[in-house]
């Protein structure tokens, strides 16, 4: 037994070992007067004891590994600035947006090098490949941006891969520049945390994704969403929570509610592309159009 263990323990350790590698890492020479406070690492469950009460989100979109720096910046004239840096690395581009996604709150701007990214006083977050990344600052000054873009375009370079690509439905030269701020939500726990608004809508229906962005005009707001079902035994469900006629739906049927605020069109057996609109349901039918 003590045999075995022994082996399993060196598992660990090389499987640790090899993820490492491939994590992207900040080091005392990527900047000048950088210091590393200390680093840690989580794997699997382990991320419970990083961030208790909300590591099933991540386990939910798929988490590998989690890498957290501490570091300070010696500045004389300024004072020094201290930042933890989150890199976490998820199973794919598409886990790594959904994360981010569910994650940005009250951006003030972007990291112009990413689409996918928030800025705001105190945190930098941006997606690349399968990485999610948070930059997190103490003070929320000007200086403290600065080494954030920096530290920001530093972890970039050392990651490869391909980024999330938006479902192909949405490829469409009118929806061009809004993306950034849209959401994937996966499962219960992500529809919860960045759209709660729609969790009725998925009412006693297990396994599903929602993509969705917003359209803003003048006088509405169209929240547009790919639904995809894992299972077609919920796409009756999914009729009845959004208040609509159920009727065994084909490749392009289009279903309204009563209302003429939210519409629901087929594109397979059980993907859905869904439009709501609260101010101006006549604006529905301008976007529908793309899609038939």
């Amino acid at each position: 037994m003590k045999y075995l263990f022994s082996i399993f323990y060196l598992f660990q350790i090389s499987f640790l070992g090899f993820t490492q590698q491939e994590v992207p890492k900040i080091t005392a020479e990527d900047m000048e007067g950088l210091e590393i406070l200390n680093s840690r690492e989580f794997t699997g469950n382990a991320l419970w004891g990083y961030i208790n009460g909300g590591a099933d989100l991540y386990l939910e979109y798929g988490f590998d590994f989690l890498k957290v720096d501490n570091l300070r910046l010696e500045n004389l004239k300024q004072g020094d600035q201290e930042f933890t840096v989150n890199i976490y690395q998820m199973k794919d581009a598409a886990a790594a947006f959904g994360i981010f996604s569910v994650s940005w709150f009250n951006c003030i701007g972007v990291f112009l090098e990413h689409n996918i990214s928030c800025l705001t006083p105190y945190q930098l977050q941006f997606v690349k490949a399968q990485y999610y990344i948070s930059i997190i600052n103490e003070t929320g000054n000007a200086k403290a941006w600065e080494i954030g873009l920096k530290l920001a375009r530093i972890i970039s370079a050392k990651i490869e891969g391909n980024d999330f690509e938006v479902p192909e439905v949405f490829q469409k030269r009118e929806f061009d520049g809004i993306h950034g701020q849209a959401k994937f939500m996966k499962g219960r726990l992500g529809l919860e945390n960045g759209f709660p608004a729609w969790s009725g809508y998925f009412e006693n229906i297990k396994k599903f994704q929602v993509y969705m962005f917003v359209v803003k005009k003048k006088d509405s707001r169209i929240h547009i969403a790919e639904m995809v079902l894992e299972d077609k035994i919920f796409v009756e469900q999914l009729y009845r929570n959004i208040g609509l006629e159920y009727s065994d739906p084909v490749k392009g049927t289009v279903s309204y509610s009563a209302d003429r605020k939210r519409c629901l069109l087929s594109v397979s057996g059980n993907s859905f592309v869904f439009f709501e609109s609260t101010d101006a349901p006549e604006q529905i039918s301008n976007y529908l159009r793309l899609f038939q």
